[in-house]
């Protein structure tokens, strides 16, 4: 996997270890506490990310309907 696969995909390794910064932004957007989480690896944290812009999209294109 090359790192351009890696940072469009995300790795399988804590995101607050791997990815200081989007973890902070991440935890700021959804109003979480920055504390780290083991469990939120930086592919969970993108995964998120793009499904909350998927649903914003959607509300956009249902209120223009």
């Amino acid at each position: 996997m090359t790192s351009a696969d890696q940072y469009n995909f995300g790795r399988l390794e804590p995101c607050h270890l791997v990815n200081p910064e989007m973890w902070r932004a991440y935890c700021a957007l959804v109003g979480r506490y920055p504390d780290p989480a083991d469990h939120w690896t930086e592919y969970d944290v993108i995964a998120a990310l793009r499904a909350r812009e998927a649903r914003q999209e959607a509300r956009r294109e249902q209120s223009q309907a």
